[in-house]
């Protein structure tokens, strides 16, 4: 990366290469926001359940939700390290 000024100039050779692993981060971002949605949908549903299990799965549900939005921030974060808006260094 060339700096000049406040601005940041990333060569071609660089973003040919960063390209394809922000691509498969982004598919992947698309992939686990889909997973959690479903997640969340699956534990409103139980909510309105009141059979003896209710409790338990919604239990096991709450902490799967908290398991997928831990991997989302994780690519979140990933992504960002690799297009380059957040610098470790």
């Amino acid at each position: 990366m060339v700096e000049a000024g406040d601005r940041h100039y990333v060569s071609r050779k660089s973003l040919e290469r960063v390209m394809p692993m922000a691509s498969a981060l982004t598919i992947g971002l698309y992939i686990a926001i889909g997973i959690l949605i479903i997640v969340l949908v699956m534990g409103l549903i139980n909510l309105t359940r009141t059979d003896d299990g209710q409790r338990s799965r919604s239990n096991q549900l709450m902490r799967m939700r908290v398991m997928v939005q831990a991997v989302v921030i994780g690519i979140l974060v990933l992504l960002g390290i690799v297009v380059g808006s957040i610098d470790l260094f």
